[in-house]
């Protein structure tokens, strides 16, 4: 069971605390899929506390049931996800509202967890309805969409979202050096990680506090090494559009003649100003290949190369001009 060692979401399990100890949780839960922010390691320790035989302000990690969901292979738990590329199916909705009817078999609650939850079919999701309106008495079903705006309204009307909470400047701040043992005082990283604080961790920790010399060696002809899966290429598009805005930002101070930033992006932008005008192209271009990647079906290793050959050939042009 992964830590929750995220100071940021300490006022959500209070919440959820306070929940139980008065009149208990909804069964139906709405909880953002957003892993870079502490949402996975979240849910594990949400679905560990309820199905712990003696919980108290979590779960205590040594009954049996912990210890069968440390394992990988509790019965009372269904975690459902899309495979890649594909929809989650009817079918799959089915078998788990058989698994919700049935006696939890270590005599506490059935928990299923249903990941990217927009990425059920219609069909599907009104299968999942019924079970949402008419839920048996200790089980839980939490729903964890990427956006609650793809869900089905009646589905997200059943639910009682609990959004993730943001860090603050400082909380975020103090959270990186204990786990990096260096302070940071970089503004658009700390202004980054408020975001997305775990894959800002994960990229100082690997030497790439910044993106930007990824995105600088494509103006030089590099070919950069992409990741082959889906949830990895939207982490790397998150990080991309991060890094566009910080070029947006660099081209506005120049434009008012106010000094660059000292950064590859203000040290870019002073040799090649032109580029300044395509920013918000390739931004949004790379907003659009980050909604079809949340859909299905999508080569999206092919869509960001293609993206990059563009902005290659974006920046020889202007520089010819």
């Amino acid at each position: 069971m992964a830590k929750l060692d995220y100071p940021w979401l300490a006022s959500l399990w209070r919440q959820w605390l306070q929940a139980k100890q008065q009149q208990g949780l909804p069964h139906a839960l709405g909880i953002p899929w957003q892993p870079h922010a502490g949402s996975e390691a979240l849910l594990e320790a949400l679905v560990a506390w309820l199905l712990c035989q003696q919980p108290a302000s979590k779960a205590c990690g040594q009954c049996k049931s912990c210890l069968l969901q440390q394992a990988g292979n509790h019965p009372d738990l269904l975690w459902v996800q899309p495979e890649e590329g594909k929809k989650i199916g009817v079918d799959r909705i089915r078998d788990l509202q058989n698994k919700v009817w049935q006696h939890a078999s270590q005599g506490g609650a059935t928990v299923i967890v249903i990941e990217k939850a927009e990425q059920m079919t219609e069909a599907a999701a009104n299968a999942l309805l019924k079970t949402l309106e008419e839920p048996p008495a200790h089980n839980y079903l939490i729903i964890c969409p990427e956006r609650f705006s793809r869900l089905l309204p009646t589905v997200r009307s059943r639910l009682t979202v609990y959004p993730l909470p943001k860090p603050s400047l400082t909380e975020v701040q103090d959270w990186l050096q204990r786990h990096t043992e260096t302070r940071i005082d970089n503004a658009d990283l700390l202004s980054e990680a408020q975001v997305q604080p775990v894959a800002v961790l994960k990229r100082i920790q690997s030497g790439q506090e910044q993106p930007e010399e990824d995105i600088l060696a494509v103006f030089q002809g590099q070919l950069l090494e992409l990741p082959d899966k889906a949830p990895e290429q939207l982490a790397w598009l998150d990080t991309f559009l991060l890094s566009l805005v910080r070029g947006m930002r660099a081209a506005q101070r120049l434009e008012l003649n106010e000094q660059p930033p000292a950064d590859a992006w203000g040290q870019f932008l002073v040799q090649v100003p032109q580029v300044a005008n395509l920013l918000p192209v390739w931004y949004d271009r790379a907003l659009d290949i980050k909604r079809q990647l949340q859909g299905s079906g999508v080569n999206g290793k092919h869509l960001i190369q293609q993206l990059l050959s563009t902005m290659y050939m974006n920046s020889i042009q202007v520089k010819v001009e």
